[in-house]
């Protein structure tokens, strides 16, 4: 099920939010946010189960949100007006603030690829020249890295370094950076794609330490899309192969605001007509998306110290599972 943002966010009857903290709960792997391709549609992918909902409207060709390196706001960008923006998680649709690229002391260059938020910063592919452009949280630029090499394609961060592929006229690679943007190593496109020649755009799943990227047999711009997503591991083989009910162009990650020390714990009192759920170690001041069997949702803020709360009342006697971010628990 998908966890964190879904396409339902009204408050189911009989819930209350509040806000405290306690316990340990099980990690769910393999969510993710995939743009599809000029359609002005986010969703919000599970793997595991395939099912998706609508995260955000609005035209984009690649979405990122990824508060475990420090994303108040989700991020996307649009190459055919070229610019990049953020945007409020939970809002539904549009721009919280635009910025375009040749104005504001920013570089203009004509096809912002991809976007990823690493290590506190906002990080754009410059697809033409292959140049990683970097600003902060308003937009301004800070400093570019021009890598030579060709064609740039997507990004990815595993919470340390940041991975990069490029496009060499007949297949993709992938190079590591450090924070400061310094090369570490040159990696090549995993075994088993079979046809598959480019990986366009990817990103990470903590869970399983797996990438998910979106795969093609080539490489044409603004053209460039597709249903496959090759689950792999980087620098080894392919694990899984998915297919998504859309055409995409761009995948990145989705975060619900727990952060990777969060806690939760969840009770069933009254023999599970309450339920309550718990959480903690989060990131602080983010808004988080609370799921009870699936379903009833209740919308939340982590307070100062990382902590908040939910309750449902009037349930069905028995078990019940709750889920919040990435995390889940039963009781």
């Amino acid at each position: 099920m998908p966890t964190s943002a879904g396409s339902f966010r009204t408050l189911q009857f009989g819930c209350v939010v509040l806000g405290l903290a306690m316990g340990a709960g099980t990690a769910l792997a393999g969510d993710f946010l995939v743009n599809q391709r000029n359609a002005s549609t986010i969703w919000e992918w599970d793997s595991a189960t395939g099912d998706t909902s609508q995260y955000h409207s609005v035209k984009a060709n690649d979405a990122d949100y990824n508060p475990a390196e420090g994303a108040v706001f989700g991020w996307i960008a649009e190459h055919f007006e070229d610019h990049f923006g953020r945007f409020v998680p939970g809002s539904g649709s549009g721009l919280e603030s635009r910025y375009n690229l040749g104005e504001g002391g920013r570089t203009q260059y004509a096809y912002p690829k991809h976007i990823t938020f690493y290590s506190g910063k906002v990080v754009v592919m410059s697809r033409n020249d292959a140049t990683i452009y970097r600003y902060d949280n308003n937009g301004n630029q800070l400093a570019s890295t021009p890598t030579g090499n060709g064609t740039g394609q997507g990004m990815a961060t595993d919470g340390t370094d940041i991975y990069v592929s490029f496009w060499n006229g007949s297949r993709s690679f992938f190079e590591r950076y450090d924070s400061n943007f310094n090369l570490q190593e040159t990696i090549a496109n995993p075994s088993g794609m079979g046809n598959l020649t480019n990986i366009v755009d990817f990103a990470y799943d903590a869970a399983t330490g797996h990438f998910f990227g979106l795969a093609t047999d080539y490489e044409q711009g603004t053209m460039t899309e597709t249903r496959t997503v090759l689950e792999f591991e980087m620098g080894g083989d392919v694990v899984n192969q998915y297919t998504l009910p859309f055409l995409a162009d761009g995948i990145g990650q989705v975060g619900g605001g727990c952060g990777e020390k969060a806690k939760l714990k969840a009770k069933c009192p009254k023999n599970g007509t309450k339920v309550k759920g718990k959480l903690k170690k989060a990131n602080p001041n983010t808004p988080v998306t609370w799921t009870l069997d699936g379903g009833q949702q209740i919308q939340g803020t982590t307070n100062d110290k990382g902590k908040a709360k939910a309750k449902w009342k009037r349930q069905a006697p028995g078990g019940h599972t709750v889920t919040v971010c990435d995390l889940e628990e039963s009781c």
